[in-house]
């Protein structure tokens, strides 16, 4: 932190934000929408997965009574993340309402940048800060995507370790939730710059034939998987930290 920087709480934190993106974003950050209530990150993911459901067959999913799932996604479908229409009714229900399913809604998703090309090509300083927020909001986007979907992992990795005294138990758990297919796993590679460029070629082809096998198919959350892709520029990292640190000597 620089002399004479104040240190920021979360209110602060949020309210910066605001004004920082302000220009960049014609709505609310996606992030900060789906942080309103603790449910939604899951109810958004399961809707990700399954399509359409209705509120009883959510709250089966994320074990919580159907007055508060119905509160969450009322809330959810104002704030633009769902949609939802009304089932048609059946004959023989008489008065009965039949009830609403909610979807993903597909219009509010994350903006569609220019290319890398394309914005060393600007040269209108106004234009390429607001493009430079909203890749910044993007990143963020990400980073917050990833460490929710990894610490899903964590409440099965209590279980599991409050469980070992009794080793039956634990054996029953990890046989069916952490071993074979459903054992998690992470790889972390390290490349030098003339080898990156090689794994970027591999990686595209890698990717196309990924893409087109996550399109061929239809996904429940009582089958899905997550790969996770990331690669991070640590030189450029810790290039810019020590010029920093320079800086404030």
């Amino acid at each position: 932190m620089l002399k004479g920087d104040k240190k920021l709480n979360y209110k602060d934190e949020q309210k910066s934000r605001q004004i920082i993106y302000k220009d960049a974003i014609t709505e609310e950050d996606w992030v900060q929408l789906i942080d309103k209530h603790k449910l939604r990150y899951e109810i958004w993911m399961i809707l990700k997965l399954d399509n359409e459901l209705n509120v009883t067959q959510i709250s089966h999913r994320v074990k919580q009574s159907k007055s508060t799932v119905s509160r969450v996604m009322i809330q959810m479908e104002k704030d633009g993340l769902i949609k939802s229409r009304r089932a048609k009714k059946k004959k023989g229900e008489g008065e009965k309402i039949p009830p609403k399913f909610y979807r993903i809604n597909e219009e509010y998703r994350i903006e569609t940048l220019p290319s890398m090309d394309q914005i060393k090509q600007i040269e209108d300083p106004n234009e390429l800060q607001k493009l430079y927020k909203s890749k910044i909001k993007n990143y963020r986007n990400y980073i917050y995507n990833y460490h929710k979907l990894l610490d899903l992992l964590s409440p099965l990795l209590n279980v599991f370790e409050d469980q070992l005294d009794d080793i039956d138990r634990a054996k029953e758990i990890f046989e069916r939730y952490l071993s074979d297919e459903n054992e998690p796993w992470f790889t972390i590679l390290f490349f030098n710059h003339e080898h990156f460029k090689e794994f970027l070629d591999i990686r595209l082809e890698y990717l196309l034939k990924l893409e087109k096998l996550a399109r061929d198919q239809k996904l429940k959350t009582d089958n899905a998987f997550v790969f996770i892709d990331a690669s991070l520029p640590l030189k450029a990292i810790f290039e810019l930290k020590k010029e920093m640190f320079l800086k404030r000597e």
